[in-house]
């Protein structure tokens, strides 16, 4: 899996060693107000095309003739991408952000500053953070590369390589530890999302035609099903449908509502392409019981709030070097005594490598 990087503060550093542990940020409170939503629009507008057609999906989705005008009702109601906005307010995804950029200047200027950068040994990370928050069933950690993209980009020209080729830990009852999840989404590799989305609109249609079924056996009145409820209410029950499937032939349903989550993980405009980004994503798939969260209130230019995040304990071990901001050769001590109380810090021995950026900077 080769090495990620992780540029920060000298602060951060400090923080980072004395409690042996990393922040993940909450995905809605990142630095890009677009994060994680790009691929929501890209979709959004797919799905707005779709829906002109409302009985030609009902087709695909094999709705049965004499429920053909009840549904369109209901999915005129509870619109699909209403559906996939609350799952996304209500499953929270946290994210540690890292590069495969070993000594940019960009990042030194963005997140670094005077600061320092991590070397990390990514198997040993991703698989100890997996052991540290995987501990039930639907707790899932996602290495993902980050794939750049125009926000205007139509579905129709977003390609991907196969879903197995994400990385997706997950924890196993039976197994009782964190194991490496494999899809039931079927997938060619260079191909489009088109067909992803499709299914995704046919299942949320199929879900809905099965409760209309389910309560019409139960003798109710076709003109009164999931007409006028809470919109919450609808797609909780939306949720815990696609959540708990009854047989191992519907895990399908589960996968595409979890990769909706990690696509939208994926995708980031083209203006922080420098950035060459590789995150790591964790979310409890469930919309009862979030993480235990911690606050920090960050400083901008227009003022500041309050940042929620989650802590991961961090191995020590997945360290596996050093690199100092280029403002470190201006600093009024030996840059070597430095280095030394560096690794002392960090309970490292004397091989352990600190050393200083190449780029040369103007002051």
């Amino acid at each position: 899996m080769g090495k990620f990087y992780h540029y920060t503060t000298t602060q951060g550093f400090e923080s980072i060693i004395k409690n042996k542990c990393i922040r993940m940020t909450r995905s809605d409170f990142l630095n890009d107000p677009h994060d994680c939503r790009v691929f929501f629009d890209i979709v959004e507008a797919y799905i707005a095309e779709k829906m002109k057609n409302i009985p030609e999906l009902m087709k695909m989705a094999e709705v049965r003739p004499e429920l053909m005008e009840h549904m369109e009702k209901i999915l005129m109601e509870y619109p699909i991408v209403d559906y996939m906005k609350y799952v996304y307010r209500n499953v929270p995804m946290y994210m540690l952000s890292l590069t495969d950029e070993s000594d940019s200047l960009p990042m030194w200027n963005y997140y670094g500053g005077e600061g320092l950068r991590f070397g990390f040994d990514s198997e040993i990370l991703v698989r100890e953070m997996s052991k540290a928050l995987c501990n039930k069933s639907f707790e899932f950690l996602v290495q993902t590369q980050v794939e750049y993209i125009d926000s205007e980009m139509p579905l129709s020209k977003l390609t991907l390589d196969s879903f197995s080729n994400f990385y997706v830990r997950e924890y196993s009852d039976t197994e009782q530890r964190p194991i490496l999840r494999k899809t039931s989404i079927k997938h060619h590799d260079g191909h489009n999302l088109e067909f992803f989305i499709d299914s995704y609109i046919k299942s949320y249609i199929k879900t809905i035609h099965f409760w209309i079924d389910d309560l019409l056996y139960r003798n109710a009145r076709l003109e009164d099903i999931l007409i006028g409820q809470e919109k919450s209410s609808v797609f909780k029950m939306i949720f815990e449908n696609n959540k708990n499937v009854p047989r191992k032939s519907l895990r399908f349903k589960t996968d595409i509502d979890i990769y909706m989550l990690i696509l939208a993980a994926r995708y980031k405009t083209k203006t922080f392409e420098n950035e060459a980004e590789t995150r790591i994503v964790f979310f409890n798939y469930d919309i009862e019981n979030r993480p235990t969260e911690e606050f920090i209130t960050v400083n901008y230019k227009f003022g500041s709030f309050i940042r929620p995040f989650i802590e991961c304990p961090l191995s020590m071990d997945a360290i596996e070097d050093i690199l100092l901001a280029p403002s470190a050769q201006q600093m009024p001590i030996e840059l070597e005594v430095y280095k030394n109380v560096l690794r002392n810090f960090m309970k490292k021995d004397k091989e352990f490598p600190v050393n200083t950026s190449q780029h040369e900077v103007r002051w």
